[in-house]
C-alpha cells in the first residue's frame, strides 16, 4: 500500500516536473510577443511622426499645366510650378470615352523645384477615346532632396547623325539617385513631339553623354518628323531623403 501511494506520488512529481517548464515557455512566448507588439505599435508613431506632410491646397493651387497632342500619337504635358518651394506631383491622365472614363495613366514628378518647368508624355492608348482629362495630385513636399542646380546639361544638334547630344554634369559631391531629363521638339512654335530619359546613380563632380535620335514616324524610324527648334529640359535631379536624420 505504502509502494502504491509513492508511485502516485512519484508520478504527481514527475507530471509536475514537465509541466512547470512548459507553463514557463510559454509565458515567456506571451511576453515577448507583447513586447514586439508593442515595439512595432511604437515604431509605427514614430514613422508616423516623421512623415513629410501632403501638399496644401494653397501650394496646389500654384499648379499649372498646358497640354499638346502630337504628331507621334502622345499627349505632352508641360507643368509648372510657382511656389517658392520644390514639390512631389502625380500627373494623372484620365482617357474618356462619351463622358464615362476608359482608362488612366499617371507619371510622378519627383522634386519638381521652384518656379520651374517639367514635361511628361503619355501615348494614346489603344482604347478607343472621344477625350481626356489631365489632373495634378499632390504627393510630399520634401521628401527628397534637390540637385537641380547643381546639374548643368549643353545640349547640341548634331545634323550628320540626326541627333541631339547632351552633355550632363553632376557638379555636386553627391552621387545623384537620378536625373530626369528631355527633348521637347518644336515646328512654328508649336510642340509637335517629346523625348525623354532618366540617369540614374550620378556620381558626384562627374559628367555623362546621352543622345536622342530626331524624332521619327511612329512605324517608320526613318521617316523623319520635320522640327525648326528644341530645347532640352530637366524634369528633376534628386535623391531620396532620409527622414530618419
Amino acid at each position: 500500500l505504502h509502494v502504491e501511494k509513492d508511485c502516485v506520488n512519484n508520478m504527481k512529481k514527475n507530471k509536475l516536473f514537465y509541466i512547470i517548464p512548459i507553463a514557463l515557455s510559454l509565458l515567456l512566448i506571451i511576453i515577448g510577443v507583447f513586447i514586439l507588439l508593442n515595439n512595432n505599435k511604437n515604431n509605427s508613431n514614430s514613422e508616423n511622426n516623421n512623415e513629410i506632410p501632403d501638399i496644401p491646397n494653397d501650394i496646389l493651387s500654384n499648379i499649372s499645366y498646358k497640354d499638346y497632342k502630337t504628331v507621334d500619337d502622345n499627349i505632352v504635358v508641360i507643368v509648372r510650378n510657382d511656389n517658392s518651394i520644390d514639390v512631389s506631383l502625380s500627373v494623372v491622365i484620365e482617357y474618356m470615352n462619351d463622358g464615362n472614363k476608359a482608362d488612366t495613366n499617371s507619371y510622378l514628378l519627383n522634386a519638381l523645384p521652384a518656379n520651374k518647368e517639367a514635361v511628361v508624355s503619355f501615348p494614346i492608348t489603344d482604347k478607343k477615346y472621344s477625350d481626356y482629362n489631365i489632373k495634378i495630385e499632390g504627393n510630399k513636399l520634401t521628401d527628397y532632396i534637390s540637385y537641380y542646380d547643381d546639374v548643368k546639361i549643353e545640349p547640341s544638334k548634331i545634323d550628320e547623325i540626326k541627333m541631339i547630344e547632351v552633355k550632363i554634369n553632376n557638379n555636386s559631391n553627391d552621387t545623384i539617385s537620378e536625373i530626369d531629363l528631355g527633348v521637347l521638339y518644336y515646328k512654328n512654335g508649336n510642340v509637335i513631339t517629346y523625348e525623354n530619359m532618366k540617369l540614374t546613380e550620378a556620381l558626384g563632380n562627374s559628367s555623362y553623354g546621352s543622345r536622342f535620335k530626331f524624332p521619327h514616324e511612329k512605324n517608320n524610324q526613318y521617316s523623319y518628323i520635320d522640327f525648326d527648334d528644341f530645347k532640352v529640359i530637366l524634369n528633376g535631379a534628386y535623391s531620396v531623403k532620409d527622414i530618419n536624420n
